[in-house]
């Protein structure tokens, strides 16, 4: 079961800000109290255990649809944003902005909080999604800054 929605937006970003990017969405992963994902009982180690020692990841939580150690995997931002689930195309300006196009048709996971996460790196961007019951909302960025806005459709 699931809920599943349906995204598209352009997100501009700050000329060489890629890694700084990618290293943000990668520190998520150590924030095991955001994560929705995860094992949940069995011989293995579960979401209800604490982490090991020594380990960058926990094992048993992860982002929903992300691998539990999606930095290992994810040499790019936009790898991280693929595993997520969004289509991504990545351009740039004249002014060195990076233009990334994103679309997302799948069941949502937890796309808002690294959406969010992008927010710093921004100088402006939309992206709007739909859901399988035709809520609409939309998330924006505008200097840096991110809004979530309620859709509403009136007909006139």
């Amino acid at each position: 079961m699931g809920y599943f929605v349906q995204g598209h937006g352009t997100i501009v970003l700050r000329p060489n800000s890629e890694s700084a990017v990618h290293k943000v969405l990668c520190d998520l992963n150590e924030r095991d109290d955001l994560k929705r994902g995860g094992r949940w009982g069995g011989d293995e180690i579960d979401s209800t255990s604490p982490r090991p020692e020594g380990m960058d990841h926990h094992p048993g939580k992860w982002f929903s649809w992300m691998d539990a150690n999606y930095p290992s995997k994810c040499d790019t931002f936009q790898a991280v944003l693929e595993m997520l689930g969004f289509t991504v195309s990545v351009s740039y300006s004249l002014e060195n902005n990076i233009h990334v196009t994103l679309s997302y048709d799948n069941k949502t996971g937890q796309e808002d909080l690294f959406l969010q996460a992008l927010a710093p790196f921004t100088i402006r961007g939309e992206v709007s999604w739909r859901g399988e019951d035709g809520l609409m909302w939309q998330d924006t960025f505008t200097n840096g800054r991110h809004k979530l806005l309620q859709g509403k459709i009136v007909f006139s």
